[in-house]
């Protein structure tokens, strides 16, 4: 009973969040390069810094999808095989390091949940993700997570890191372009500035 009471008040939160993002903006709380401290963003396709899934080159996309989840055009929002592992990797190092989350679970969680790993945030995750999904198309969940996730400090969205590494339009961003740039997000801070040191 608890843990229906538990879904059913995450998804009345939940809902109006998706019914913003199918509006066209979004308001949430990046992390400072510190990765503690947050401040508050808005995007959306009203907004300068947004930009539009046809102007984000199709090898980004193919590289984001090849990194990160490469059975997300398969899937309904979350990967139960990639779960299951994740959680017996995490079982035999007795804390937890493995998420198995797919992109729709990382928009999700970049956009309205915290960084801490918990099993209590990752069934919320799931379940955003599995909400996410059924109400936005693949490719404008692609265009949402190109056009929030984080690139290096304080560089959110592809149209801010395809100029803060290579000063370009992101559509004229180039396939060995597009594969840097999502090598980066695992570890995008770290990412950023070791590139930036390479070229001094």
């Amino acid at each position: 009973m608890l843990r229906l009471l538990f879904l059913t008040a995450f998804l009345a939160w939940f809902a109006p969040w998706v019914l913003v993002l199918q509006l066209g903006f979004v308001i949430y709380r990046p992390y400072e390069p510190n990765g503690e401290d947050r401040y508050w963003r808005v995007t959306g396709s009203w907004f300068e810094s947004w930009t539009p899934s046809a102007q984000i080159p199709k090898t980004c996309k193919a590289a984001l999808v090849y990194q990160e989840d490469r059975s997300f055009y398969q899937h309904y929002g979350f990967d139960l095989e990639n779960i299951k592992r994740a959680l017996q990797k995490n079982e035999r190092r007795g804390k937890i390091r493995y998420g198995a989350s797919t992109i729709t679970q990382q928009l999700v969680k970049n956009l309205f949940l915290s960084r801490n790993k918990s099993y209590l945030r990752k069934v919320r995750e799931m379940t955003g993700a599995v909400l996410l999904d059924a109400t936005l198309s693949k490719q404008d969940q692609l265009a949402w997570y190109f056009n929030v996730v984080e690139f290096g400090p304080r560089i959110y969205g592809i149209k801010a890191a395809a100029k803060a590494y290579f000063g370009k339009k992101p559509e004229n961003l180039n396939a060995d372009e597009c594969r840097t740039l999502v090598s980066a997000l695992p570890s995008p801070v770290k990412r950023y500035r070791a590139l930036t040191r390479a070229r001094l």
